[in-house]
C-alpha cells in the first residue's frame, strides 16, 4: 500500500499536478485513503466510493448471501476469510459473486478484459491485514464518501465507519 500511495505522489509530481482531487473507488479507495494520510499536503479533496477502511467479513458475507444465496457467501468466505489462494477459488468467486456487484449488467462486460486469477489470489492475502481507521484520523482534506446499499463487498456500514474515523470539521 505504501508503494501505491507513493506512486500517486510521484505521478502528480512528474506531471506537475498540484493539489488534485484524489478519487478512489473500491481498492483504489484504499490507495487514496493511504495517500491522503501519508501525504497530507498532496490533495485538495478526497472522494471515496464503494470502499472500506478495513474488511467487514460478516457483513459482506451476509450481503453476498442475501443477493446470491449460500453459495455466493461461501465463495466469498473461501477467498477472503479462509484465504484460499487457489486460482480455482478465485474463479469460483468471480463466477458467483462478481455478477452480484451490480443489479444491471455492467457495460464493462467480462469479454472486455482478462482476469489473472493467480494475481487475484495473491492480492487477497494483503487484504486480510489492512486497517486504515487510525490513518483516517490524520486526513486533513474535505472528504466525500459514497456508498450504495446494494454493494455487497463494501457495504454502507463500511462507509459509515470511514466517516466516523475522519476528523470532524
Amino acid at each position: 500500500l505504501d508503494t501505491w500511495a507513493d506512486d500517486v505522489a510521484r505521478f502528480c509530481a512528474a506531471l506537475g499536478i498540484e493539489r488534485p482531487v484524489l478519487l478512489g473507488n473500491s481498492f483504489g479507495g484504499f490507495v487514496a485513503m493511504h495517500a491522503a494520510a501519508r501525504y497530507p499536503d498532496l490533495a485538495d479533496r478526497l472522494v471515496l466510493m464503494s470502499t472500506a477502511a478495513r474488511p467487514h467479513y460478516d457483513t459482506t458475507a451476509a450481503r453476498f448471501e442475501a443477493l446470491g444465496g449460500p453459495e455466493a457467501a461461501d465463495a466469498y468466505r473461501r477467498v477472503y476469510v479462509e484465504q484460499d489462494g487457489a486460482p480455482e477459488a478465485s474463479m469460483h468467486y468471480a463466477a458467483k459473486c462478481l455478477p452480484l456487484y451490480n443489479r444491471r449488467p455492467s457495460p464493462f462486460a467480462p469479454d472486455r478484459g482478462t482476469m489473472n486469477f493467480a494475481v487475484v489470489a495473491d492480492s487477497v492475502r494483503w487484504f486480510a491485514d489492512y486497517d486504515l481507521r487510525t490513518e483516517l484520523g490524520t486526513v486533513i482534506v474535505p472528504t466525500l464518501v459514497l456508498a450504495g446499499e446494494d454493494d455487497p463487498m463494501t457495504p454502507v456500514e463500511a462507509a459509515e465507519e470511514i466517516l466516523a474515523c475522519l476528523p470532524a470539521g
